[in-house]
C-alpha cells in the first residue's frame, strides 16, 4: 500500500477547509447543492436547502444564521417563487457577464436569474459576490491589481427581504427609483412563496404597518425616545434592540441595530400574523390577535360590511364558539382557501354576511387553508371563474387541486415554456372576457380592484379564471365611479387615480389588465426594473421601446418561434392604451376585446403612460450612488 506524506495531508486539509469556508464567489465560480458560502466570522451560511411541498422536492437558495439553532431560520431566499424541482439539481454561478444565476441540470429548464450588475468601468476591476457577516449577500467590484473592494454595492440581498428583518435592513421607500423595502410572509409552513401578509413602513404616520392582502390590521404605534415602538414588546429582552428612522429627499425608512456584543437578532413575520423574535422563540408583536374587532396592542378595527348591518340590524354581533356543520341547515362546505392563516380565515368570514363559521385545518403534507360554512349567497353572484361554488362566497388563493408547489402563481417557471403564443393570447382573451362579464353582463357591476397575475388561476387546460374578490366593489347600474380613503390593492397594478386619490371605476380594472397583458407577452414583472439609470417599471420600458419602433424587443424569447408578430405588436399597442394616465383616455374592456380580435379596427396612438419615470443620466466623471439592480428573467411569468 502506498504511503501518503503527512505534510501533503495537512496542506490538503487546509486547502479543503479554505474552499468549504469561502465567503466569496468570483466570476466563473460555482456553488452546487452540497457546498456553501460562509461569512468571514462564520455568522451566516449561503447554501441550497430542500423543502418537500405537495410531494415535490424543491431546492431554494437560502441564507441562514449559524449558532446552534435546531432549525435555522431562512433569513433570505433568492428564488422563493421559482424553486428548482427534483430531479433537476441547482448550481449557483456568477458568470462573466456579472449575472448571478441558478442553473439547472435539466437542460429544458431556463436559468433563474438572481441579479445582474453592469460591466466594470475599466479592465482592472471585476465583480464578486460576497456573503457579509450581517447576512447581506452583495455584488461589488474588486480591483484586480491590489484586491481592494469597492464599498459601493452593485446589488444587495438586503434590498429584497422576504419575511425576516435583520439588523441593518431597511423598511421604507427609495424616492430616487420608487423601490419599496417591505417584508412578506411565506404562503405556507414549508412554502416560501409570498403570502397574504406584508409589513411596511408608513413615513407619513411614522409607524410600521401590517397588512393582510393590502388591508391594514395592525400598527406599531409611534417610535419612542428610547428607540422602541409603542406596540412592540418593551420587556428587558427587547432593550437589546434600537430602532431609528431616516427621512430625507432620497429615502424614508426605519432600521434597527442590536446591542453591541449581544446575542444575534432576527425578527420574522410569521404566516399566522405575528412578529416573532427567532432567537427568543417568542412574539414581540402579537398581531395575530387582530381580527378586525378589537383595538388592543395596535390592532385596527374594521367595520362589518354595511350590507350585514342592513340585513341584520342591531341583532348582528360577533359570536365565538364551535358548531357541528351537520346541524346547520341550508349550508354548503366550500373548498380550501390555500396559503392563508387562521386570522385570514377569521377576517374573511367576518367580511362576509353569509359566513356562519370556519376552520383552519393543516393537512398531512403541511398545506394550510380555510374551510367556510355559509348559507346561500344573497349579495354575491355566482360569477363564472370567480372562485364561487354553489353560490357560496369564497376567496381562493390557489387552485383547489394544486399539483405543483407554485400553483398559486399565474404561470410558474416550470409551465412558462409550455405556453406558446397561441395559448398566451387565448389566456389574454379569457381574462378580458371575464372582466367584460363583471363590468357589463353581471346582474351587478363588479369592480375587481386587485387584478394581477397571482389572482389569475389556470385550469388543467390553461383556461384562465379570475379569482379573489376580497377587495371587489359592487356598483349600481347608474354608478360610474367611487372614492375611498382606504386604498387597498397591489403596487404596480393600481391606476394612478386610485393610488393617488382613491378614485376607482371600471377603467381602474382596465389599467390593471393592461399591465397584466404586458407581463404575459413579455415574461417580465412590472416592478422588476430597479436601477437608477433605467426606467422604473415594465410599462415605462415598453413605452421607450414603442417610441423607438422596437416593440418586438419586448417579446419573451421563448415565443420567438410561435409568435405572430402583428398580433404581438397589437397587444403592445392596446396594452399602452390601457395604461394611459387619464382614465377617460383608456378604452373600455369591450373596446379592448374588439381591438385585440379585429385587425380592421383602427387604434389611436398611445401617450406617455402613468407612473413613467425617465432615465436618470449620471454626469460624466461621477460615481453612481449606492444602488441595487433587480434582475430580469426574460423567460418566465410569475406572480408578484
Amino acid at each position: 500500500m502506498a504511503i501518503i506524506n503527512p505534510v501533503f495531508l495537512i496542506i490538503f486539509a487546509c486547502l479543503w477547509s479554505f474552499h468549504d469556508g469561502r465567503d466569496t464567489l468570483k466570476q466563473g465560480d460555482t456553488l452546487n447543492s452540497s457546498s456553501s458560502l460562509v461569512s468571514a466570522s462564520g455568522n451566516f451560511t449561503l447554501s441550497f436547502v430542500v423543502h418537500n411541498i405537495d410531494g415535490s422536492n424543491c431546492s431554494y437558495l437560502a441564507i441562514m444564521r449559524n449558532g446552534g439553532y435546531k432549525i435555522p431560520n431562512k433569513a433570505w431566499i433568492g428564488n422563493r417563487e421559482s424553486p428548482v424541482l427534483y430531479p433537476s439539481s441547482p448550481l449557483l454561478t456568477l458568470d462573466f457577464n456579472n449575472t448571478l444565476k441558478i442553473s439547472q441540470t435539466d437542460e429544458d429548464q431556463d436559468p433563474i436569474v438572481i441579479c445582474s450588475a453592469p460591466h466594470a468601468s475599466n479592465n482592472n476591476t471585476s465583480v464578486v459576490a460576497t456573503l457579509l457577516d450581517s447576512g447581506n449577500l452583495v455584488l461589488q467590484q474588486v480591483n484586480s491589481v491590489d484586491g481592494s473592494m469597492n464599498r459601493v454595492f452593485l446589488w444587495q440581498s438586503f434590498d429584497y427581504p422576504i419575511d425576516t428583518f435583520l439588523p441593518g435592513m431597511k423598511l421604507g421607500v427609495n424616492h430616487r427609483n420608487g423601490h419599496i423595502w417591505s417584508l412578506s410572509s411565506w404562503s405556507g409552513i414549508l412554502d416560501p412563496a409570498p403570502g397574504s401578509l406584508t409589513l411596511d413602513w408608513d413615513p407619513n404616520q411614522g409607524q410600521l404597518k401590517l397588512r393582510r392582502k393590502g388591508v391594514i390590521f395592525w400598527t406599531s404605534g409611534v417610535l419612542k425616545s428610547d428607540g422602541r415602538f409603542e406596540y412592540i414588546s418593551s420587556d428587558e429582552s427587547m432593550m437589546k434592540y434600537k430602532f431609528s428612522v431616516v427621512s430625507n429627499e432620497n429615502e424614508d425608512y426605519v432600521t434597527y441595530t442590536a446591542a453591541e456584543g449581544g446575542p444575534p437578532q432576527e425578527l420574522v413575520l410569521y404566516i399566522i400574523g405575528s412578529l416573532y423574535e427567532y432567537r427568543l422563540q417568542r412574539d414581540v408583536a402579537q398581531a395575530e390577535k387582530c381580527d378586525g374587532y378589537n383595538t388592543e396592542g395596535g390592532c385596527v378595527k374594521k367595520d362589518r360590511p354595511s350590507e350585514c348591518m342592513k340585513e341584520f340590524g342591531g341583532e348582528f354581533e360577533l359570536k365565538n364558539g364551535s358548531f357541528e356543520p351537520s346541524n346547520i341547515t341550508n349550508t354548503s362546505r366550500d373548498p380550501y382557501w390555500f396559503g392563508s392563516s387562521n386570522t385570514d380565515c377569521k377576517a374573511t368570514c367576518w367580511q362576509n354576511c353569509d359566513c356562519l363559521g370556519f376552520d383552519f385545518p393543516i393537512s398531512d403534507n403541511h398545506t394550510t387553508g380555510c374551510r367556510f360554512w355559509s348559507v346561500d349567497s344573497r349579495f354575491v353572484e355566482n360569477i363564472t371563474g370567480s372562485g364561487t361554488t354553489n353560490g357560496s362566497f369564497v376567496l381562493p388563493r390557489k387552485s383547489s387541486t394544486p399539483t405543483k408547489p407554485s400553483s398559486q402563481n399565474f404561470i410558474d417557471s416550470t409551465r412558462a415554456r409550455l405556453l406558446d403564443w397561441k395559448k398566451r393570447f387565448s389566456i389574454i382573451e379569457g381574462i378580458a372576457q371575464g372582466l367584460l362579464y363583471l363590468h357589463k353582463y353581471s346582474r351587478m357591476r363588479v369592480i375587481h380592484r386587485d387584478l394581477k397575475t397571482s389572482n389569475i388561476l389556470l385550469d388543467e387546460n390553461m383556461n384562465p379564471k379570475i379569482s379573489d374578490f376580497g377587495m371587489a366593489r359592487i356598483f349600481t347600474e347608474n354608478e360610474l365611479e367611487a372614492n375611498t380613503g382606504r386604498i387597498v390593492g397591489t403596487r404596480g397594478y393600481m391606476s394612478p387615480e386610485y393610488a393617488m386619490e382613491g378614485i376607482f371605476s371600471i377603467k381602474s380594472d382596465v389599467f390593471s389588465f393592461g399591465v397584466l397583458m404586458l407581463e404575459i407577452i413579455s415574461g417580465r414583472k412590472n416592478n422588476s426594473f430597479y436601477n437608477d439609470e433605467r426606467v422604473l417599471n415594465l410599462v415605462g420600458f415598453t413605452w421607450e421601446l414603442w417610441k423607438e419602433g422596437a416593440g418586438l424587443e419586448l417579446m419573451d424569447p421563448t415565443l420567438t418561434d410561435s409568435c405572430i408578430q402583428d398580433q404581438f405588436l397589437r397587444c403592445v399597442h392596446v396594452g399602452l392604451l390601457c395604461v394611459e394616465k387619464n382614465a377617460g383616455d383608456r378604452p373600455t374592456i369591450s373596446n379592448v376585446i374588439s381591438m385585440l380580435t379585429n385587425e380592421s379596427v383602427a387604434l389611436p396612438m398611445p401617450t406617455k403612460p402613468a407612473f413613467f419615470t425617465e432615465r436618470n443620466h449620471v454626469a460624466g466623471g461621477k460615481e453612481p450612488e449606492d444602488t441595487s439592480i433587480n434582475c430580469l428573467s426574460n423567460s418566465e411569468i410569475v406572480a408578484r
